[in-house]
């Protein structure tokens, strides 16, 4: 926990060689934005219990090293996305 707030920048997808990217409980508002499907490195990435909102996206589905994916206890709306299935080697969801 780290109390940010706010939403997650669209920059985030500049850090390309990023492995694990943990903001989980604060409170951070407004859709997961696109250029996160840019870190193809990452193998964790929580999202969890925050205010974010939106759907998940089917980009999502780019990162296939994901083990870890974290995005409960959100604002989060829609059915999960098919492309999840190209995530191989997820093993928490």
């Amino acid at each position: 926990m780290n109390e940010l707030f706010g939403s997650i920048p669209q920059e985030i997808g500049l850090l390309r060689s990023l492995n694990d990217l943990q903001l989980g409980i604060n409170n951070l508002t407004g859709p997961i934005p696109l250029s996160i499907s840019n870190l193809r490195n990452l193998t964790t990435l929580i999202l969890n219990t925050n205010n974010l909102n939106g759907s998940i996206l089917a980009s999502i589905g780019n990162l296939s090293n994901l083990t870890y994916l974290g995005l409960g206890h959100n604002k989060l709306s829609g059915a999960l996305p098919l492309e999840m299935n190209n995530i191989t080697h997820l093993k928490y969801l």
